[in-house]
């Protein structure tokens, strides 16, 4: 028997294709009620799946707003909510039911259900029928004696495994029907005003290929183009705390308003992240637990976060490479990670009343600044500190059992600490202790004759103003784009926004994915190390030839 192969594949590509992202893409044209200034025409994308959108990538100049819409959600009554056997219809009664064309249904039957396919090639049941089962083959082998207690335990055996494949089949098909009867509704929609028709439909919504079929790229498109005028995006979302990664890059800022973030799953990790010069701002009064936290900024944008609570069962991670800014103020945060990476001249500023972690671990190369705050109560098992350059740590107001300070340069520690200080530096690194000092201090590295470890006459710290949401009002913006041959976005030659104007000299891509601050400062650490080692190899012969018996 032969398996049609061509109409199982068309099967199970549209069977593949049920859950996809659908998107249905208006004209530009005047708004059908006034919007306000600037606002004379719009545009809206409405994205349609069966799951609702986890991943969101914005690459589009001019402010964002990120909402949740409950006037979206579609409204099931009892009359209009369809039936498993009205919906997909009975196997015997209903083989003349019209599927339209281009649906997943319709492809299926078009090519062959698994079922037919699977039933033409010959079932499991049919093949062991043909060949005989296994209890009548091995009486016809002889190899047991009929009402013998091996041919009924054989028997047994065959009878069962049977059971179980009927009821793994039984599964697998209600699986299958549960799956191909989720609806699909609308899970998005994507307003865009301004007064510049070429501006608009330089915009393009795509479904992200790399993803589980729930994410959207909001991007420029990838041809050449010039435009001009005011520019608004509103991303308006069907259900509430379900984004869980979030992307911007181009936009002068992006405003995360409540409920748009998933923030109760444990089992849950939620990305931010910033590419160039745009910023991000993210508002939750409610608690968020989840799994991990990341944040991420490469070039000179920033990310303000304001929630109720943290509390994470892994990490919080926050990378930062560039000139950038990242604030979390929460009044209380607890990890059992806190992990944090500066390359260049960011600056991290963690506020919170109380702050608990198992292990804190901050590293800086160049000249930035990692600051934790816990105004009332902060506590760490065990913490290391890594300053190459000339950057500055400050985590006073943590006390921490044990703490490792590892400084190349002319970098300066802030710590707590109430058994064990490990401190290595090179060159003029400083490590003051806030409060009592250590039970135990170590100390090792090149000194130039003097002491890295001394109590601090006060305690230091970086403070950030919270910045509250803008209005919702367009931008001017002026943007020229040019075709890229091997990728998605286009090559940016110019944009501006407001009053600020930036020359883009290379691919959006570039910004992300170009040198990484760590690795110049990292050779730039290498290279004080390596001076480091020299002199301090170069006074030991030194010492040597001094204390050179003279016989």
């Amino acid at each position: 028997m032969k398996l049609a192969f061509p109409a199982l594949s068309v099967a199970l590509a549209a069977l593949a294709g049920a859950h996809a992202l659908r998107i249905e893409s208006s004209e530009v044209a005047p708004p059908a009620d006034i919007r306000g200034e600037h606002q004379e025409l719009e545009r809206v994308w409405s994205v349609f799946s069966a799951e609702p959108l986890e991943k969101l990538h914005l690459a589009v100049p001019g402010p964002v707003f990120v909402r949740y819409d409950s006037s979206l959600r579609p409204v099931v009554t009892p009359e209009a909510a369809p039936t498993r056997g009205s919906a997909a219809g009975s196997q015997d009664d209903d083989e003349s039911v019209e599927v339209s064309a281009g649906s997943a249904a319709g492809a299926v039957k078009e090519a062959g259900s698994l079922g037919s396919e699977v039933k033409e090639a010959g079932s499991l049941g049919s093949d062991a029928k043909e060949a005989g089962s296994l209890d009548e083959a091995a009486q016809e082998a002889g190899s047991f004696e009929a009402g013998s207690f091996e041919s009924d335990l054989l028997a047994n055996v065959t009878s069962h495994s049977r059971r179980l494949r009927a009821h793994k089949k039984t599964q697998d098909d209600d699986k299958e029907d549960d799956e191909s009867d989720a609806p699909e509704v609308l899970v998005a929609r994507v307003v865009v005003t301004g007064n510049s028709s070429e501006l608009l439909n330089m915009l393009e919504l795509l479904a992200l290929k790399k993803s589980s079929n729930n994410g959207l790229r909001f991007h420029l498109q990838n041809a050449d183009a010039t435009a001009e005028g005011f520019l608004l995006t509103q991303v308006q979302l069907a259900e509430q705390h379900v984004l869980r990664h979030l992307t911007t890059s181009l936009s002068s800022v992006v405003d995360v308003a409540p409920r748009v973030l998933v923030t109760n799953s444990s089992e849950t990790k939620v990305k931010l992240a910033v590419q160039g010069a745009s910023g991000l701002l993210v508002n939750e009064p409610e608690a968020i637990t989840l799994r991990d936290l990341d944040v991420e900024i490469s070039g000179s944008g920033f990310v303000q976060l304001n929630v109720s609570s943290v509390q994470l069962d892994g990490k919080l991670n926050v990378n930062l490479a560039g000139s950038g800014a990242i604030a979390l103020h929460t009044p209380s945060i607890n990890a059992s990670e806190i992990k944090s990476s500066i390359s260049g001249a960011g600056a991290l500023v963690v506020e919170a009343e109380n702050l608990t972690a198992t292990e804190i671990v901050t590293a800086v190369y160049g000249v930035g600044v990692g600051s934790l705050r816990a105004t009332t109560r902060g506590a760490a098992h065990k913490q290391k500190i890594t300053i190459a350059g000339a950057g500055n740590v400050y985590a006073g107001s943590v006390v921490a059992n044990r703490t490792k300070v590892e400084i190349w340069g002319s970098g300066e520690a802030y710590v707590q600490v109430k058994e064990k200080l490990d401190v290595s530096t090179a060159f003029s690194g400083n490590v003051f202790y806030v409060g009592d000092a250590p039970e135990d201090v170590r100390t090792s590295g090149y000194f130039f004759w003097r002491t890295p470890v001394q109590p601090a006459a006060e305690d230091k710290y970086e403070t950030h103003a919270a910045i509250a949401s803008p209005a919702v009002y367009p931008e001017h913006v002026s943007v020229q784009t040019k075709q890229a041959r091997h990728s998605v976005d286009p090559i940016v030659k110019k944009i501006s926004v407001g009053a600020q104007s930036v020359v883009l000299s290379s691919h959006l891509a570039a910004v992300a994915h170009g040198p990484n601050a760590l690795l110049v400062f990292g050779c730039v650490a290498f290279g004080l190390v390596a001076v480091g080692m020299f002199a301090q190899s170069f006074q030991q012969r030194r010492a040597r030839r001094h204390y050179r018996p003279l016989v």
